[in-house]
């Protein structure tokens, strides 16, 4: 007799984490087993000692350090036993890094399986985050926020079409966190980070035209305090090293993003007082001279190198 098993999966705002849960018709037992990759997205994972093949199980939970030095992976599972039988999956092809000449095939490294016996029309939960663990007594009220965030998001909207919500709701995805509390923009996944100059070409369409004003304000004071001898960061290095400057471009669409924030909401006083001092130095600079050559030369232009 078949059963039918819905799954659903949610991403909390603002958390590295991944809730799933799993709802049958009918009296099942279902097995879960996570697949382990850890590595760096520019990279694959193939087979290796160096994993850590045993987990710490706790009271519904597990706990999980793949390799030394890694933040750990924490699952909170209520209902399910987890067996830990750790082995290796081989060769999961990637049809689209194949397409980009990129490495394509990757191991990845089950610790074991967790098994839930799902009665009919009452589901079951799981949450796995990295760094804090998350209780999974939280994942009705982390859907709810999450919930109530998107709609909030697409309240804020000037059209009410369909596609234009489509649209807004993806364009969220792209909006992120740094651990330094830096809000920005990310240039595309999976494989790019923050550009300065991605993040200001995007900004108008992605925080502007969907009303999310105070979103844009933030992005702009926060690489306002990043700017150095008149210029914007073209880039923040995946690992948390010094910014780099290596642009021409990204300051002037700096500049751009402000006036266009300024067509939007007429925040004079505000650009005035927390934005006008970089938007002066970036003047300054690229009339004077700064990084890599660039200065205005006779005739008003901008040269570099």
């Amino acid at each position: 007799m078949s059963a039918q098993i819905r799954k659903s999966v949610f991403m909390p705002y603002g958390h590295n984490a991944t809730a799933v849960t799993y709802e049958s018709d009918r009296d099942v037992a279902l097995e879960v087993r996570p697949l382990i990759a850890y590595r760096d997205y520019h990279h694959t994972a193939r087979q290796n000692g160096a994993i850590n093949s045993s987990p710490e199980i706790g009271q519904n939970a597990l706990r999980y350090v793949p390799y030394e030095g890694q933040p750990p992976l924490h699952i909170s599972h209520p209902g399910g036993q987890f067996i830990g039988d750790g082995f290796w999956y081989y060769d999961f092809d990637y049809a689209v890094e194949r397409y980009r000449g990129l490495d394509a095939v990757e191991d990845l490294f089950s610790p074991g399986s967790l098994t839930f016996e799902l009665q009919a029309d009452k589901p079951v939960a799981l949450i796995a985050s990295v760094g804090d663990p998350i209780s999974i007594d939280e994942i009705d009220a982390l859907r709810a926020s999450e919930l109530d965030r998107r709609k909030g998001l697409l309240a804020s909207l000037v059209v009410d079409d369909p596609f234009a919500a489509s649209l807004a709701d993806a364009a969220d995805t792209f909006v992120i966190r740094r651990v330094d509390d830096l809000s920005t923009i990310i240039a595309g996944y999976p494989w790019f980070s923050d550009w300065g100059r991605d993040t200001f070409i995007a900004l108008p369409r992605i925080s502007l035209v969907t009303g999310r004003f105070d979103q844009a304000a933030g992005m702009l004071k926060a690489f306002a305090r990043a700017s150095d001898q008149g210029m914007i960061p073209n880039r923040f290095p995946d690992h948390g090293e010094t910014a780099d400057y290596n642009n021409v471009d990204a300051s002037l669409w700096y500049v751009h993003a402000v006036n266009r924030y300024l067509d939007y909401t007429g925040d004079f006083d505000g650009i005035r007082d927390e934005l006008w001092p970089t938007i002066k130095s970036i003047l300054t600079h690229y009339h004077d001279g700064t990084r890599y050559g660039i200065r205005a030369d006779s005739d008003g232009l901008i040269t570099a190198g």
